[in-house]
């Protein structure tokens, strides 16, 4: 099973420069197999949160998104948020 989508929580949501000179959004996302650091560019992250519905950043904590697992490359990516269907 090296990649496989998972369910997980978004954590400690925050914008910012970070040490990559342009304005981006970072997050932790925990899921079954572990935790990793997501970092998003502006477009993407603008996009997330258009996606989300939500009408503050500080409101995505604790949401629920899709993350890939690689357990090849011991990796866990985010994909998307999460929406009933």
């Amino acid at each position: 099973m090296a990649k496989h989508e998972q369910l997980a929580t978004m954590t400690a949501v925050s914008f910012g420069l970070r040490d990559v000179g342009r304005p981006v959004m970072w997050f932790g996302v925990d899921c079954l197999d572990g935790g990793a650091l997501q970092v998003m560019s502006w477009d993407a992250a603008a996009k997330m949160i258009r996606d989300s519905g939500v009408s503050d950043t500080s409101q995505l904590a604790g949401k629920a998104c899709v993350v890939e697992v690689d357990d090849d490359q011991c990796t866990i990516n985010f994909v998307r948020m999460f929406k009933k269907p």
